[in-house]
């Protein structure tokens, strides 16, 4: 059998010689196909890693991310060491995979699970899926860090997770926080920009600086979201909006229990024509106001603005 394979294709290389690159090409091919051994130059498909935010009271189809060099598209999926998570068996259609997540009642937090793919002739990588499952039934409350009545350590009981996304620009710029942790900054005022990241049941605070720099216009301008719904906007509760400035605060001011006893309340800025051309028309629409430390908003250096929050389940 090997002798006359052999002669097979010294036969048809002698006769088509014009075709000579596409037998040997398409036989390597074949080959590769049929063989179990890993391709030394293209290799099998590579499963990828992905993150995800989902609520507890929804079901959700989600696709599952490959990198396939061959062009083989995954006829088969499979999920090992599922945490915390209800889902369907892994399907595969025309080369893409999904699974069903379904809902998650009463658990909110970090779900995962392990897949992997295949193709008609190898097995992929190992990828991790991670959910971070959010409760739908969220309470947030403004509140002043100093009031006797809050009780942080009962709300941080059920320990659920929630996400908190933050939309702001400052003029000339910003740097928000946390609980302390940095969340990001702001450098252009005519942008808006946002961050997202999670936080669990508790209290938690807020803490945003702004400076400007050309001593010229003065402002900040802000909305905060959790779990995709709209809690606070700037303008708004201003008694709960604590500011200080010029000079510098001490150290732990980006801290729930830091004592702003000393602070005043924020003012909405009196002129804003200087910023009808930036994209803070977003938040306006909102019912955003630009504030800083006084109504004149101008000239004014740096701003330091805490603001606490709680989030019940």
């Amino acid at each position: 059998m090997k002798f006359y394979i052999f002669v097979s294709i010294l036969f048809l290389t002698i006769s088509c010689n014009s075709s000579q690159n596409y037998f040997q090409k398409n036989n390597m091919d074949s080959l590769g196909v049929n063989n179990p051994e890993t391709d030394p130059v293209n290799g099998p498909p590579i499963a990828l890693d992905f993150n995800k935010t989902i609520n507890n009271d929804s079901d959700y189809v989600l696709e599952l991310d490959y990198s396939d060099p061959e062009k083989d598209h995954a006829v088969f999926c499979e999920l090992n060491n599922k945490k915390s998570i209800n889902t369907s068996d892994c399907l595969c259609i025309n080369g893409k995979c999904s699974v069903s997540v379904y809902k998650n009642l009463n658990y909110s937090g970090e779900g995962s699970f392990i897949f992997t793919l295949k193709t008609s002739d190898s097995q992929s990588t190992t990828a991790r899926a991670v959910l971070t499952i959010l409760n739908s039934e969220t309470s947030v409350d403004i509140v002043d860090p100093k009031d006797p009545k809050i009780d942080c350590e009962k709300l941080k009981v059920s320990n659920k997770v929630h996400e908190l996304e933050l939309t702001f620009t400052v003029d000339d710029f910003g740097t928000a926080w946390i609980d302390g942790n940095l969340v990001g900054s702001n450098t252009h005022w005519k942008k808006l920009t946002t961050y997202k990241t999670t936080i669990k049941s508790g209290c938690h605070l807020l803490a945003i600086k702004g400076e400007d720099k050309l001593k010229w216009v003065s402002g900040l301008i802000a909305s905060l979201k959790i779990d995709g719904n709209l809690v606070w906007v700037s303008g708004d509760k201003n008694d709960f909006l604590k500011v200080y400035g010029p000079e510098d605060p001490p150290i732990n001011w980006n801290q729930f229990d830091f004592d702003d006893s000393m602070w005043g309340a924020s003012y909405n800025c009196s002129k804003t024509s200087d910023w009808i051309y930036s994209d803070a028309s977003q938040l306006s629409n909102l019912g955003a106001k630009w504030i800083w430390w006084t109504p004149s908003c101008n000239n004014l250096q740096k701003a330091y603005f805490r603001l606490g929050f709680t989030v019940k389940d």
